[in-house]
């Protein structure tokens, strides 16, 4: 009876983990006198010149006023790369998280990651400054500048 239930304790263990996919690459950033629309509609510009689609946009159970402040928008392609949007933990604060959610090891997403950034600089221009934490405190340099978090 005992090994039953240890077979059986077992099998719930090991049938309810969940695997975690970390972000290739992740930055975040401000941008001066802009919408939340204009983002969305800059993202969206970005998937669709790139091949994504979204998956998401926004949160199913936000309150209205939340919504209209909050950001979540999660793109996806063909190749099972994916970039995620959101300005949950501050409000003026975006971060942008790519992700090879085939964990193939390339530096695809990496490389989606730089495209967008650039076509967020092209598109922002001087209204963008990027960050180096979640907060946006800690200033990476001048808009344009090329880091990694």
């Amino acid at each position: 009876m005992r090994i039953i239930g240890l077979l059986l304790a077992m099998f719930f263990l090991t049938s309810c983990t969940y695997k975690t996919i970390h972000p290739d690459r992740t930055f975040w950033f401000t941008f001066e006198n802009s919408s939340k629309t204009e983002l969305i509609q800059t993202l969206d510009a970005f998937a669709t010149t790139e091949g994504f689609k979204k998956k998401q946009e926004g949160g199913e159970y936000m309150s209205t006023e939340t919504k209209n402040r909050m950001i979540f928008a999660v793109y996806s392609n063909a190749a099972n790369y994916e970039f995620q949007s959101q300005n949950i933990i501050n409000e003026k604060c975006f971060s942008i998280a790519t992700y090879d959610k085939s964990e193939t090891g390339a530096n695809k997403a990496q490389q989606i990651s730089d495209k967008l950034k650039s076509f967020l600089i092209s598109h922002f221009s001087t209204r963008l400054a990027f960050y180096n934490d979640q907060y946006c405190k800690i200033p990476v340099s001048a808009v344009g500048a090329n880091s990694e978090a």
